[in-house]
């Protein structure tokens, strides 16, 4: 038996639930092994102090504190995504106030402009060559967007992905 093998079985012996052939190597090891029969006595100390000792009672609202701390835990696993999900919103809402109100005043004073952008583009695209440059453009999305979907359909996950398969 080795030293590992005798410190997990002395709990066991303590307790009287070691089988009779492992009780004999057991005991065998610690005829011959000094550090084990340090500390077997060493314990053989501590648990003859823990069974001198008088129990401990438990305090008489330990019940009602358990169930009280059952209760809350149930509420907030009830509310408390609820709660969090709720001031994390608000929170968010308050931090892009401004910048919405200002996106909100910017996008009144594109509508004012709206007409003159609205001729502007108009006359540009007058223009054979804007004309031919902006379908051009056009023409050239649809493809190259599928030509995309098509190569990234391709691409195993994994070479991808920055997880193992």
């Amino acid at each position: 038996m080795t030293c590992e093998q005798f410190r997990d079985r002395m709990s066991d012996v303590l307790d009287g639930q070691l089988p009779d052939p492992e009780v004999k190597a057991w005991e065998a090891h610690r005829a011959t092994c000094p550090t084990c029969a340090a500390l077997w006595e060493a314990i053989g100390v501590v648990d003859a102090w823990l069974r001198e000792a008088p129990p401990v009672l438990p305090p008489p609202d330990l019940s009602p504190r358990i169930l009280r701390r059952v209760r809350w835990q149930a509420r907030w696993e009830r509310w408390g995504g609820f709660a969090l999900f709720f001031m994390v919103g608000l929170g968010m809402a308050i931090a892009w106030a401004g910048p919405l109100e200002s996106l909100w005043l910017w996008l009144g004073r594109l509508q004012r402009m709206a007409p003159l952008v609205h001729d502007v583009a108009w006359d540009l695209l007058r223009l054979p060559i804007a004309r031919w440059a902006f379908f051009a453009l056009m023409g050239l999305t649809i493809p190259l967007t599928a030509g995309m979907g098509i190569l990234m359909g391709r691409i195993p996950r994994s070479a991808v992905s920055r997880r193992a398969p």
